[in-house]
């Protein structure tokens, strides 16, 4: 199928993109962005329009399906006035620019799926709430509620769905990397009394639901895409504590996050148990229903206290055989990496990089001169391989590179566990600080290969 998606270059928007591709669908996004800016943020094959283009747009598309994703994030800052109107203007005006422009053409998709969130619902400590429930009072159930509507004049054109997510799991991005650094320094605990529900959902299960829900002709309306089993917030505190190989410590209290985050702390402390009745009726099979399962998924990686995971990803318009060559020749790190850490290979152990090959380069990180030693772990040829820090300045560093063939081009993907040194007290001195560095060095690399290879 043609599929429009808006909110592409967001956390759940980029793993939905991903899928789709993979589904051998054609993506045409839709943001906020000029075409240029964009295309640096988002590698993957599509057409683009921003939401100017869209306004002005006068042919016929040919949309099969809509998956439409934007809006400003809700834990963006404190609700003021003027923030409370970004985020409701950031759903309904794009939603009535999308009506808009089918309305124009006189053409609209089959299908009209639209994200929505479980606040649409109301805050209860002892009720469970399906797609039958009835709508919650405050802000966010009022943000909500005209989201929906916004593409309520579509109803009568094409099957629409609204896609009321829970929170989404996953520790490379959204909620939980928020909370990881927390929990891995062992300062994180419960939230207020701590029984309040949470309706979460691992990323995994969101986008199988998603594409469900895609082509599942028989559902439409709203639907809850939730994991099964909610937890309250103190078994979520425990569990993930847990798992980081913490005890939960510092409990914050009620009052104190209301003074600190206002009308927003009702994200924390609000009560809402979910069930995701009309996947459960259609036969939907969750991969993780359970918190126990998510957790032992998602930080499979996970092996020692304090540690860290970056990750990222990038696409090629080209086969795996000419992406692989080019990063496995330590000589073209120099070309990849900012000028300012004067990055040079000092030598290496095998003429061509293999399982065993070890490496030494110089670099100067913020000016200080350092030495690095790694020694590539694992190689496989168009595959993946991984080198590990023998000598440098982390306690930990294992980079993983692997590279997925797809028939239009390349993904390249990139996993990096690392430690601080000092422990808990390296990681929340120099946490934040050291991510920010990786990000910019990854954010370079994208930038150059990018071009590089065009």
């Amino acid at each position: 199928m043609t599929i429009l998606i808006t909110g592409a270059t967001g956390f759940v928007g980029g793993k939905l993109s991903l899928a789709l591709l993979k589904n051998n669908h054609d993506l045409i996004v839709v943001g906020r962005s000029e075409e240029k800016t964009f295309r640096e943020q988002f590698t993957l094959p599509c057409a683009y329009y921003s939401w100017d283009d869209l306004k002005k747009l006068k042919h016929n598309l040919n949309i099969d399906a809509v998956i439409h994703l934007a809006g400003a994030s809700i834990a963006g800052g404190r609700w003021t006035k003027k923030q409370k109107q970004i985020i409701i203007d950031s759903r309904v005006k794009t939603t009535e620019a999308l009506v808009d422009y089918f309305d124009r053409i006189g053409d609209y998709p089959k299908t009209f799926l639209s994200a929505a969130a479980i606040g649409y619902y109301p805050y209860c400590m002892d009720t469970a709430f399906d797609e039958n429930s009835p709508k919650g009072t405050g802000f966010l159930s009022d943000v909500c509620e005209q989201w929906e509507k916004s593409s309520l004049p579509l109803e009568k054109h094409c099957r629409r769905v609204l896609l009321r997510f829970g929170l989404v799991f996953d520790p490379r991005d959204g909620f939980l990397k928020k909370m990881g650094p927390l929990f891995s320094t062992g300062l994180a605990g419960k939230i207020g009394h701590g029984k309040q529900w949470m309706s979460w959902v691992h990323i995994d299960d969101l986008v199988k639901a998603t594409l469900f829900c895609l082509n599942e002709s028989k559902i439409q309306g709203a639907i809850n895409i939730v994991a099964p089993q909610a937890v309250t917030n103190r078994d979520f505190t425990q569990k993930l504590a847990k798992t980081l190989q913490q005890k939960p410590f510092l409990p914050v209290p009620s009052l104190a996050l209301k003074l600190l985050l206002g009308e927003m702390s009702i994200l924390a402390l609000g009560s809402q148990k979910v069930i995701s009745q009309k996947l459960l009726d259609h036969d939907f099979e969750f991969q993780y229903p359970d918190l126990d399962s998510a957790f032992k998924d998602l930080y499979a990686w996970h092996s020692q206290r304090y540690q860290q995971i970056f990750s990222a990803s990038q696409w090629f318009d080209k086969p795996v055989d000419a992406i692989f060559p080019f990063f496995c020749e330590a000589k073209n790190l120099e070309k990849i990496t900012p000028p300012l850490l004067e990055f040079k290979v000092l030598n290496q152990s095998t003429p061509n990089i293999t399982k065993g090959t070890i490496i030494n380069y110089k670099l100067k990180i913020h000016g200080v001169p350092t030495r690095w030693r790694t020694l590539i772990k694992a190689w496989e040829k168009n595959v993946s391989f991984t080198d590990v820090q023998q000598k440098g300045p982390y306690k930990q560093w294992e980079h993983t590179h692997a590279f997925e063939p797809h028939s239009k081009g390349t993904l390249m993907l990139d996993d990096v566990i690392y430690q601080i040194p000092f422990g808990r007290l390296g990681l929340l001195a120099l946490g934040n600080w050291i991510l920010k560095d990786i990000m910019k060095i990854f954010e370079y690399r994208k930038k150059t290969t990018q071009q590089l290879f065009d």
